[in-house]
């Protein structure tokens, strides 16, 4: 396990492109970025990092990234005023780019620009990815778009914000290129090697798959995971599990004997009028595409943490990107107000241990099936 986790996450990582920023390494990075002219700051108190995790929309995929992994917050103003800390006392008031990044062994794998006050515009996105692939290589470095946008433009308004749609990759499997091709319930390698590997095939299975996350081993049994942002997400969390928990299964006392009470003079109210007796729902339907694990993750009815993340359909990528470098060496996923730029051996290991833990996952659910279907 040990080996697995070093093996799969401390690869040599060297920049590839001079002006591209993953890659680039931390002293060089912020020596530009937090420089007069660069004009940015960091957040250095533990209360505004939380603050900029927890808006992140990937954030619960923090849990699983190794002890090494560093992370670090920034925000920019969009002219040429040095950023001052009163820029950024609340999210809705600032005007600018947050950005986070993500170090390993001290050079950037993963890195977010998200606009705040104006909406993102293409030719923002359009100047971030011209200096995430570098400007200066020949032969000149391209992106490459997964999907057709000769039928669906890339980029599609909504409101205020430009917009891709997870919908976009649904309609059009046949024209995704291999590298990414999407998988299918039967071709998961835990359902294949299944003791129930010829009945899976033909069950109406949904792709979408969740996975439980788990805090990364190697960090959670580090002195680093007291202070981490993966130990304040899971604080967060619990204290969610145990309001959760309470409200459902252990109200306050009074409101408890209030309900009993109730309960007891509608039963009596339903024996003197037998009409008025409330006759059982049918909650069983046609739509039978979920099964569980397809189109929702289980629901836990206890006080433990339950983080569900959702496996991306395309194959070999834990973020789903939508557009690559022509070296494969970058990816990039956009979101409503931000683009998300993630190195591919990086995005690569980090679904690996999704499936890891799907895997293990699956074969605890292969032994409750039996456990609860023995006695039928």
């Amino acid at each position: 396990m040990k080996k697995f986790l070093f093996t799969l996450f401390c690869f040599a990582f060297v920049a590839s492109f001079t002006h591209a920023r993953i890659g680039e390494a931390k002293k060089d990075l912020e020596a530009r970025l937090l420089s007069r002219s660069g004009g940015a700051l960091e957040y250095d108190k533990k209360e505004e990092k939380k603050r900029e995790a927890f808006d992140l929309p990937y954030r619960n995929l923090l849990l699983i990234m190794p002890r090494e992994a560093e992370h670090s917050f920034y925000f920019k103003r969009p002219d040429k005023v040095l950023a001052q800390s009163s820029d950024v006392v609340k999210q809705e008031d600032m005007y600018g780019w947050e950005v986070h990044i993500c170090y390993l062994n001290g050079k950037s794998v993963m890195e977010f620009y998200r606009r705040r006050g104006d909406k993102i515009t293409f030719e923002e996105v359009a100047a971030l990815m011209k200096l995430t692939a570098g400007a200066d290589k020949v032969p000149p470095v391209k992106w490459e778009s997964l999907y057709p946008i000769d039928k669906t433009p890339l980029f599609t308004t909504r409101g205020n914000y430009i917009y891709f749609s997870d919908e976009f990759r649904e309609d059009y499997p046949e024209q995704t290129p291999k590298s990414t091709a999407k998988q299918k319930p039967s071709e998961v390698e835990c359902f294949k090697d299944s003791e129930y590997a010829d009945i899976i095939p033909l069950l109406p299975i949904a792709r979408n798959r969740y996975v439980e996350l788990e805090v990364n081993p190697g960090l959670k049994n580090s002195p680093a995971y007291a202070n981490s942002i993966a130990r304040q997400i899971m604080d967060e969390e619990q204290t969610k599990a145990f309001a959760i928990y309470k409200e459902k299964y252990n109200p306050d006392p009074k409101e408890r004997e209030k309900e009993r009470k109730q309960q007891q003079q509608q039963k009596k109210q339903q024996q003197q009028n037998p009409q008025t007796a409330t006759r059982p729902q049918n909650t069983s339907g046609d739509d039978v595409r979920g099964i569980n694990y397809g189109e929702r993750p289980r629901v836990a009815e206890d006080k433990t943490v339950h983080i569900f993340y959702k496996i991306p359909v395309e194959d070999g990528t834990s973020v789903g990107y939508t557009m690559k470098l022509s070296t494969g060496k970058i990816r990039a996923k956009f979101y409503s107000d931000a683009i998300l730029f993630i190195d591919s051996d990086f995005d690569e290991a980090l679904r690996k241990e999704l499936e890891r833990l799907y895997a293990e996952q699956f074969k605890k659910r292969v032994d409750e099936s039996k456990e609860s279907t023995n006695r039928f």
